[in-house]
């Protein structure tokens, strides 16, 4: 029981990562580079996302770029249109590495843009960065 508490209590005081990626094995790889530093939750789509925040609100968000129905580009300025959301810090992941990609990225309102795969040691420092500030 001491443990349980123990382990939770570290769970609450890990910084929140909402984690949008329609890609399955790229979220669970993800997420389990991630979890020893963040608590993060995966949701597949934009629609999803924006229900996750809805109901709570993460440290930052961790957003992939192509996905079907919304695209990140798409869920990043509906944050950034809710007074709630407009500081909420960005990050996306995508294959798409284009400079149109990476400017429609810093346009849409994210604050970094990482090209996939992206190396977990990269990724969590970038995180604590944007975190730091």
């Amino acid at each position: 029981m001491i443990w349980q508490n123990y382990k939770n209590n570290i769970m609450k005081n890990k910084p929140k990562i909402l984690l949008v990626d329609d890609d399955e094995i790229l979220a669970i790889v993800t997420t389990e580079a991630l979890s020893p530093e963040f608590e993060v939750n995966h949701v597949d789509n934009g629609q999803a996302a924006l229900a996750s925040l809805s109901q709570e609100t993460p440290d930052l968000v961790l957003l992939d770029v192509d996905m079907p129905g919304m695209t990140g580009y798409e869920v990043c300025r509906k944050l950034r249109q809710n007074p709630e959301f407009a500081n909420l810090p960005v990050i996306f992941l995508s294959g798409m590495v284009s400079e149109e990609d990476l400017q429609a990225g810093y346009e849409a309102g994210g604050k970094d843009y990482l090209t996939k795969p992206v190396a977990a040691d990269e990724l969590c420092t970038r995180i604590k960065l944007l975190l730091e500030n």
